[in-house]
């Protein structure tokens, strides 16, 4: 999961770098420069995620819930909830692209975008509260943020996920 975490971050730095591009006044004059990368930074997106194995693509919202031949060990409960946290970074890339093509909201925000920040929501949904598990999905929630628009109850839901009690962590505090 170290691996997939890092080619996602990778993306992560090529929206940031075409985002600051789109800013300039040579992204100004050039929108269908800009345009063409965030295709092509798109279909490598996809293709990446494509090529994920299935376990982690098709993993449902509902794994915690899912009967069990027998509970999962630490180690496959942390799998798991990596796996969440993977696919809300994907979704949260999905956004940023497509922020980076309609900025200021002109054009009406497609499906994917849409089927994205759903997906970001139904995970932060499942994901239980007060475990540092919450850390993995703060990207994510903010660019569901960015795409949520009048859901009073979805707007709640990132508020009070961006607001998470900072003094719990997955990292072992070594004071």
């Amino acid at each position: 999961m170290v691996d997939a975490f890092h080619e996602l971050m990778v993306y992560m730095a090529n929206l940031s770098k075409l985002s600051a591009q789109s800013m300039t006044e040579f992204g100004r004059q050039n929108p269908h420069l800009i345009h063409e990368k965030a295709m092509s930074i798109q279909q490598g997106l996809h293709e990446w995620w494509n090529l994920r194995p299935p376990e982690l693509r098709d993993q449902s919202n509902d794994w915690r819930c899912l009967p069990q031949a027998k509970p999962l060990a630490e180690p496959e409960l942390l799998e798991q909830e990596s796996f969440s946290s993977i696919r809300s970074c994907k979704d949260a890339c999905i956004i940023y692209l497509n922020h980076i093509i309609n900025p200021t909201g002109i054009h009406p925000q497609g499906s994917e975008v849409s089927v994205a920040a759903e997906g970001i929501l139904e995970i932060a949904r499942k994901t239980p509260e007060g475990y540092g598990l919450e850390m993995g999905l703060l990207w994510g929630m903010f660019m569901a943020g960015v795409a949520i628009f009048n859901d009073t109850e979805a707007e709640a839901l990132i508020r009070r996920r961006l607001s998470s009690d900072a003094s719990i962590s997955i990292y072992v505090s070594t004071r």
